[in-house]
């Protein structure tokens, strides 16, 4: 017998279907819209923001970047060091798609405040603690 909700997929077994819900919103996605809203009404936090996070970015490239160099050194035809150097040219990329994203945001937000992007830039420069503001930035995977 077959009750109201289920599908026989075959002789005996059947697929009771997932009972239409509303959602409801998770603490955290409610918390991610309450950070969203208040970032888009307070542009200046919104500029800070988008200027830290590209740090965190950039140092995330050089960290996966690092990895991939010590993998490919310690055996570059170790499989499970291939697929993982693969994978992280991939998230790489990724994180490099989202540094432009960004500054494109940062752009648009300076010239809202008045600041002059160039600024921005050579701030972000001379508070690099770890003196690698002249580092190559030149797109690619280095090893």
């Amino acid at each position: 017998m077959v009750y109201p909700g289920e599908i026989e997929i075959a002789p005996g077994i059947y697929l009771t279907k997932k009972a239409d819900l509303p959602k409801k919103p998770t603490a955290i996605a409610e918390i991610q819209k309450a950070n969203k809203e208040f970032l888009q009404s307070n542009p200046k936090e919104y500029y800070e923001y988008l200027l830290n996070e590209n740090k965190s970015l950039e140092r995330s490239i050089e960290m996966l970047e690092f990895s991939n160099k010590e993998m490919f050194d310690q055996d570059e035809n170790d499989p499970i060091y291939i697929e993982s150097i693969a994978e992280n040219i991939i998230v790489i990329e990724r994180q490099q798609a989202a540094i432009v994203a960004n500054q494109k945001k940062v752009k648009q937000l300076a010239s809202t405040l008045g600041i002059c992007f160039q600024e921005v830039v050579n701030t972000n420069e001379s508070n690099d603690v770890n003196g690698d503001a002249d580092m190559n930035t030149e797109d690619g995977v280095y090893l």
